[in-house]
C-alpha cells in the first residue's frame, strides 16, 4: 500500500468516525424529554392563539369585522390550536414537568373548543401564568 493510500484510507476512516460521533449525538439528544424551556413554546402559542381568538370574538360582537372575515380566521386559528394542542400532547417531557403539561393539555382542550362554540371560555391568563412558571 503506497502512502498516499494509507493517508486517504486514515482520511477516510476518521471522516467517518466524526459523522458517527455526530449522528449519535442527534439521536441522542433528539430522545430526550424536553425540559421547560422547550415546553413553554406549545403552551405560549396556545396562549397567542386564545388571545386572537379574543380579539377576533370582539371585534365580531362591534361588527368591526364582516361575519365572513370572522369565519374564516376562525377556521384558520382552529387549525393552529388543533397543531399546537397535538404538539404538546404529543412532547415527552421530564417528569418533574408532567403536571405542567397536563395543566397544557386542559387549557388547549379548551382552546380548541372555545374556536368553534363562541360561548366557551377562553384561558388566556392562566395560559399565560403556566407559561411564567415555565420560565427559568
Amino acid at each position: 500500500m503506497t502512502r498516499e493510500t494509507r493517508q486517504a484510507l486514515l482520511q477516510a476512516l476518521t471522516c467517518g468516525s466524526v459523522v458517527a460521533v455526530v449522528v449519535a449525538a442527534v439521536l441522542v439528544v433528539s430522545h430526550q424529554p424536553a425540559d421547560a424551556d422547550e415546553l413553554r413554546l406549545p403552551v405560549a402559542e396556545l396562549r397567542s392563539q386564545a388571545a386572537e381568538l379574543d380579539l377576533l370574538r370582539r371585534l365580531s360582537a362591534t361588527a368591526a369585522v364582516t361575519p365572513r372575515f370572522a369565519r374564516a380566521q376562525a377556521q384558520q386559528l382552529a387549525k393552529r390550536i388543533d397543531a399546537s394542542r397535538e404538539e404538546l400532547a404529543s412532547m415527552p417531557v421530564q417528569a418533574r414537568l408532567a403536571d405542567a403539561r397536563a395543566a397544557g393539555r386542559a387549557f388547549a382542550a379548551q382552546v380548541d373548543a372555545a374556536a368553534t362554540r363562541p360561548d366557551a371560555d377562553l384561558p388566556v391568563a392562566p395560559l399565560q401564568a403556566l407559561e411564567n412558571s415555565l420560565r427559568r
